[in-house]
């Protein structure tokens, strides 16, 4: 009983932690900078902050602020902001940090056809943090992660070889097939959030 009462207690701790204002959060991109969602004067922004300490940005040290939409491809950061009113395109080389700002779309698109930064397969577009399993978040994110995600990993992880070995390893049995589905489902998760990319 002691031990249920204990899990009920940091479940409700996790819960309470998601609405007790920790909605900031902070997401790694491939080459090292960092996608930064703040608390600024007029609610919250999300911008890019840069990993080179020498690079100044504005507000909160964000050298894009107000990020819309996004995507990463060829070591680039390449997406769309807002200033006020006005839309911006942006590309942002993630390797030196430095950015290009387009008015207008034709520019940019232009720009992304004579640099080769358009996928050609699938263009993975974000437009707020995109770690489902790996995240580095906010105080919610951690605590769920420990108490929650972690243990249920954990669990179909046990489930998943105790049920394999009492069936000695027979893939046509449909709670294997389910278990398998389940894994592949899993592992594809966590290779999209290692790897952000577009292809």
């Amino acid at each position: 009983m002691k031990i249920l009462s204990t899990i009920l207690l940091f479940l409700v701790c996790t819960v309470n932690a998601f609405s007790g204002g920790y909605s900031s959060w902070w997401q790694q991109t491939p080459e090292g900078n960092m996608i930064a969602h703040e608390r600024a004067i007029n609610g919250y922004t999300t911008g890019i902050v840069c990993k080179n300490a020498n690079v100044k940005g504005g507000y909160q040290g964000h050298v894009i602020p107000n990020l819309k939409e996004w995507y990463f491809y060829k070591r680039h950061f390449i997406g769309q902001y807002r200033d006020s009113s006005q839309a911006y395109f942006f590309i942002f080389d993630e390797s030196n940090c430095q950015k290009e700002i387009f008015t207008r779309q034709e520019e940019f698109k232009t720009q992304l056809k004579k640099k080769k930064l358009k996928p050609v397969i699938w263009t993975r577009w974000y437009n707020k943090n995109y770690g489902v399993i790996f995240t580095d978040g906010h105080l919610g994110d951690k605590l769920f992660c420990a108490y929650v995600q972690m243990p249920l990993i954990v669990l179909f992880s046990l489930f998943f070889t105790i049920v394999l070995f009492r069936t000695k390893f027979n893939i046509t049995k449909p709670i294997n097939k389910l278990n398998l589905v389940l894994a592949g489902i899993l592992v594809l998760r966590i290779i999209l959030d290692l790897f952000p990319n577009s292809i």
